[in-house]
């Protein structure tokens, strides 16, 4: 302990003596090592925090597939879930549950909500119990007794005042009296975040016949003894019964169970990984470019390494010594770096796309303290392994001997050259991956969503099934409220739609061709189904290829009519003769079938994203379909923001109770679509400008010391008559032997890298030249200009100052 504490406090003393070295070593690791806290944190948070549910690892989600279809997975059935449940012996229990937004009313200024329908067993198969009250009872599954609700911590803390006497109080959804019967922990989310509260799922006596209507998510949770392997094979087992027993719905269809974490964070998990992996290289370059400052100033203490070995000084003693100032080094970087880190995933989850699963349960917890505190001991271990070897065993004779001063052997010349080139190279593989990203991204803002989002102000209404029982009274309110929004002062045109396009949400249906033989079972074709007001198409500019739009002549009462769009037709009708024919849309989740003849081609619209083809899109007429969750379009002549205040009192002076939500313009919800691309391009950048700053750091610092130490051999070619300009060529010509193969290591590295992003890329292939070249041109300019800088410097000092150098 006692020579310990003696190293720690020479390192200290060294350190202190070259404070521009130690600030330097300090930042470049503050960089890396708080990237890669930061981005270790999130993958912490989503990926490996166990899931807040008992035994969470036997927890499974079961979809339906039909692989002749191309379906991988699906939603199920209500009587195939009702048939899994009963017949398998493989899961301790199974649950079903809906994602159900709802309006509560009563309590203060209308409020949407984000709830979840989910058959009483929920809780007790995810094996987590209420922060207060209860969760639900068996017997309030039952049509009837299902008129109580479960909270969750947010909305228990924000609409309820944190009031422990709330249970058995009763809350208006949907106009409809609910029971509060239980609150949940503040870590419980399910099945999507920031779910609000959950409430029965309960049956119509009809459900038996609804084994064509695919709307559940199933959760199960496996008994201990039993495998995941083990639980696919029971379910496939009984889902060939089905198949048998119900063809006209079931043939082609199969069931099969996945983990449940593998389910939730499934799409984000790739994304995620190529953050951790990039921001390990920053590490890394970081790590070569301090290893280089260290092995060029090794060469400056040389002499004093010389003398304390002649003195009696043990290499391992000197080796240990190197390594406590390296250590401290990477110490000193790494609580730097853990203040950063703080800052970053604060900004994170402040400014980050809140729809990545488990992103509110970033933190940084002990692992992340754990985690830092392991990478700065090899980090500090990596980068002062190799100066510490090399300069534990100097050549005294050479060291002590008075003279000219050399920078090292030939063998640290081609460390540090070997180290550089390292650098270049990593530096270009992240650069690459960059840059394909950046062009991707461009190429997205460039597709045409298929209608004009600027002027447009959206937003969301769902009317209560208690106030609008009927269509009529559906159709009476969306008239209602398109005249008093057509009278707003600057509102051009006014149009409602069943789902907004880039929600995400799906609505689907397989349909019948009237004259056309029904497909077999298990083959029916399906199109997106949207329910849009008469104006829909001219507010949202989107164009009428073919045929006619809808008109006043067609009102509810008249024959019905729908449009396709250009996709649909190609799919379904590939010789263009779609217009006229009748179309019958098949039930789903209990509506009656939709059906009406085919009077024009309108354009495609992006409604799942512009990464994504169009779907096959079928528009229904809301005055002959009737609708009751909708949302609103406005084109304005001016800015449509400054009507989002007007907007709600027209729906409040009509129905009081109704929450007005998601008010925005369409251009935000067009960038908010593609938050999550974004952000992983910008993090990618910001690692790949950090690694162009580091080695282009390590570069001109280590240029910086070795032609400076080559001072005085610069003076005796200057006196013997050598030119500026040949000696400049012959630094440059040196240099640019190591940038070459560095640029060539990088090349390599990124076309083998760049491939794992093949999954982000659109419109961009992973080994597109351009990006290469430019990436290739831009990071051989940077290097080369940090070995012209110092080399500038040296040579234009006097040669008689350079004669005297040392």
């Amino acid at each position: 302990m006692d020579t310990l504490v003696q190293d720690l406090r020479y390192a200290i003393r060294h350190l202190r003596k070259s404070p521009g070295f130690t600030f330097t070593a300090v930042f470049c690791l503050m960089l890396s090592m708080g990237g890669t806290t930061a981005i270790f944190s999130v993958v912490n948070g989503v990926l490996l925090r166990p899931l807040p549910f008992t035994n969470p690892n036997e927890l499974v989600a079961v979809f339906e597939s039909n692989p002749a279809r191309g379906i991988d997975r699906f939603s199920a059935s209500p009587p195939n879930f009702f048939d899994w449940r009963e017949q398998n012996h493989v899961f301790s229990g199974m649950s079903a549950f809906v994602p159900n937004p709802v309006a509560m009313t009563g309590r203060g200024e209308p409020m949407r909500l984000k709830a979840v329908t989910a058959t009483p067993d929920l809780f007790p198969v995810l094996g987590v119990s209420p922060m207060l009250g209860r969760t639900f009872a068996p017997e309030e599954g039952e049509r009837g007794r299902d008129h109580v609700a479960v909270l969750s911590h947010a909305l228990w803390q924000q609409r309820f005042g944190e009031d422990r006497k709330v249970i058995g109080q009763t809350i208006q959804l949907d106009s409809e009296n609910y029971e509060i019967v239980g609150v949940m922990p503040g870590d419980f989310q399910f099945p999507i975040s920031g779910a609000d509260l959950w409430i029965p799922l309960s049956f119509g006596a009809n459900v038996a016949t609804q084994r064509g209507a695919h709307y559940l998510g199933v959760v199960a949770r496996r008994k201990s003894d039993v495998t995941l392997a083990q639980a696919n094979a029971e379910l496939k087992r009984i889902h060939a019964g089905l198949a048998a027993a119900y063809p006209d719905k079931n043939k082609g269809w199969t069931a099969f169970a996945d983990d449940y974490r593998g389910v939730l964070v499934g799409n984000v998990r790739p994304a995620l990984l190529i953050l951790l992996g990039s921001v390990v290289l920053v590490l890394l370059i970081a790590c070569a470019n301090l290893a280089n400052l260290l092995l060029a100033r090794s060469g400056a203490r040389e002499r004093e390494i010389a003398i304390r070995t002649a003195v009696g000084a043990a290499p391992w003693r000197l080796i240990r010594q190197l390594l406590t100032e390296s250590l401290l080094l990477s110490s000193l970087g790494a609580l730097a770096g853990l203040l950063l880190a703080y800052w970053a995933v604060a900004a994170i989850l402040a400014h980050g796309p809140q729809d990545i699963p488990r992103i509110h349960s970033v933190h940084i917890d002990t692992r992340v303290l754990a985690f830092t505190g392991v990478v700065a001991i090899i980090t500090g271990v990596i980068f002062g392994l190799m100066p510490a070897l090399r300069g534990s065993r100097p050549d005294l004779t050479r060291s002590l001997k008075s003279g000219l001063q050399t920078v090292g052997d030939p063998g640290g010349k081609w460390l540090r050259s070997s180290l550089i080139a390292c650098e270049l190279a990593i530096s270009l593989a992240l650069l690459t991956g960059a840059g394909l990203l950046l062009r991707s991204f461009a190429n997205l803002l460039s597709v045409d969503p298929g209608f004009s989002p600027s002027k447009l102000l959206t937003f969301n209404l769902n009317l209560p099934e208690a106030g609008y029982p009927d269509g009529d009274r559906t159709a009476a309110f969306s008239q209602a409220l398109l005249e008093r929004l057509k009278s707003l002062p600057g509102v051009h045109k006014v149009g409602l739609s069943s789902i907004q396009p880039f929600s995400g949400d799906d609505f689907s249906s397989s349909f019948d061709v009237k004259g056309v033989p029904a497909a077999p079972p298990g083959e029916e074709q399906s199109a997106q189904l949207r329910v849009v007001s008469r104006d829909y198409f001219s507010t949202m500019q989107i164009p009428v290829l073919r045929g006619r739009p809808f008109q006043d002549a067609d009102h509810r009462g008249s024959p019905q009519v729908l449009l396709l769009s250009r996709s649909a037709e190609r799919k379904f009708f590939p010789n263009g003769d779609a217009l006229g024919k009748e179309m019958s849309f098949g039930a789903r989740m209990g509506y009656d079938k939709l059906r009406g003849e085919v009077i024009g081609i309108v354009g495609d619209v992006h409604d799942f994203g512009l990464d994504l083809e169009p779907p096959p899109d079928a528009y229904l007429l809301a005055d002959q379909s009737g609708i009751s969750l909708f949302s609103v379009m406005i084109r304005t002549d001016g800015d449509p923001a400054s009507l989002a205040s007007a907007v709600q009192d027209q729906v409040h002076a009509i129905d009081k109770g109704l929450p007005v939500t998601n008010v925005s313009t369409m251009e935000t919800v067009l960038v908010e679509s593609l938050a999550e691309r974004r952000f992983y391009m910008l993090l990618l950048a910001m690692f790949a400008i950090t690694a162009l700053l580091l080695a282009a750091v390590g570069v001109y610092g280590v240029m910086s010391f070795l032609v400076g130490r080559r001072t005085q051999e610069i003076g005796i070619r200057l006196a013997l008559g050598g030119k500026h300009g040949q000696l400049m060529a012959m630094v440059l010509r040196q240099a640019a032997v190591i940038v070459s193969l560095g640029l060539g290591i990088g090349i390599v590295i990124a076309l083998a890298t760049s491939r794992v992003l093949a999954g982000l890329l659109f419109g961009v292939k992973p080994t597109d030249p351009l990006i290469f070249g430019v990436v290739v041109l831009m990071l051989g300019m940077v290097a080369m200009l940090a070995v012209y800088l110092p080399a500038r410097r040296v040579l234009e000092v006097d040669p008689m100052v350079s004669l005297r150098y040392e």
